[in-house]
């Protein structure tokens, strides 16, 4: 969509004829239309159809998911994820959100790094190889594969200097024992990992299968570091 845009702009500026300018700039306006934009409004309405204050979402942090959705616009236009770092690790703080057919498919606990916060709370977060961190911000899903943790998906960061380094660090999604109801009702809240967002070993496989490949993810905090540094906090 952008190619074809810059190619009309540039089109519209090299004519010399203003009759064909004009037609050029009218398809631009046409064309941009066709790249999803998300209001307040229409956040709010569909917040509310998935039900995600029931599940402990608040409604700022799907709004400001959406709102990056909409600017980034994925190439997987069909799911969005959500790891809500805001809530404590013992919350199903994880969302698998269908955009098609506007539900929420999976609702699981995601871990945190082991660095970032011991008794279940976040309370740090980094970008720097070996810290053991979780990283904030957008990413976008990337190629699965079988390593360590077994069926794992690659997550390329998109923001600079907040999780650029993702790939880098081996920041993938991968299943873990340690990410179940069983560790939460021993513990009081889940397992740590080394950076990753870990999820529930029975839903790993299902979740990679359906956003593999350039769908958006945000690993949120409501921190005011990060959205002071990110240019999408900034924005929105």
């Amino acid at each position: 969509m952008k190619t074809i845009i810059n190619k009309l702009k540039s089109g519209s500026q090299n004519n010399k004829g203003a009759g064909l300018a004009k037609h050029s700039a009218s398809w631009l306006v046409i064309l941009s239309s066709l790249i999803p934009h998300f209001s307040h409004a229409s956040n709010k309405k569909l917040y509310e159809k998935l039900n995600l204050k029931s599940l402990n979402l608040k409604y700022e942090v799907f709004d400001y998911a959406m709102k990056g959705f909409g600017e980034i616009n994925p190439p997987n236009q069909k799911y969005l994820a959500i790891n809500d770092y805001s809530q404590h690790s013992s919350q199903k703080r994880f969302y698998l959100i269908n955009l098609e057919t506007q539900e929420v498919e999976i609702n699981d606990y995601v871990a945190h790094g082991k660095h970032s916060g011991y008794n279940g709370n976040t309370k740090s977060f980094s970008n720097v190889e070996n810290s053991k961190q979780t990283s904030l911000g957008f990413y976008l899903t990337d190629k699965p594969y079988y390593g360590g943790n077994g069926f794992s998906l690659k997550l390329k960061g998109l923001e600079k200097g907040i999780n650029d380094n993702a790939m880098k660090r081996y920041i993938v999604m991968h299943g873990a024992s340690y990410v179940s109801d069983s560790w939460v009702d021993k513990h009081g809240r889940i397992g740590r990992s080394w950076g990753c967002p870990a999820i529930s070993k029975d839903n790993i496989k299902e979740v990679i299968n359906k956003i593999e490949g350039g769908t958006l993810m945000l690993s949120y905090s409501d921190k005011a570091d990060y959205l002071n540094k990110s240019k999408y906090g900034q924005m929105f």
